[in-house]
């Protein structure tokens, strides 16, 4: 029986999470730096570096953030407080739009 190639991808998505699960500490880490430094996202790294901190309880990912970042925020947090949202569908909706698929 030839397997279709659905299955033979979730074949190797699960041998690929086994994997995952199997590798040792020091593959781990190995796979981690590759990844860290293959990125030249400046943004991606900040993240990173403040996933690490919160995981490790450094630093609360509030203090890591730019002010820019922590007024959109509390803007957001008012305009949900005032109930000026706009709901998933309406946004979906205009994002389908601009791409040219609705």
């Amino acid at each position: 029986m030839v397997a279709s190639s659905r299955q033979q991808g979730r074949f190797l998505h699960n041998f690929a999470q086994i994997k995952l699960y199997y590798m040792s500490v020091l593959e781990l880490k190995n796979n981690l730096l590759r990844m860290v430094v293959e990125t030249d996202d400046p943004l991606l790294l900040k993240q990173l570096i403040a996933l690490f901190s919160t995981l490790r309880e450094e630093k609360d990912w509030w203090d890591l953030i730019s002010e820019t970042e922590k007024q959109k925020i509390e803007l957001g947090m008012r305009q949900a407080t005032e109930g000026k949202t706009v709901s998933h569908e309406i946004v979906r909706s205009e994002v389908q739009k601009i791409l040219g698929i609705a």
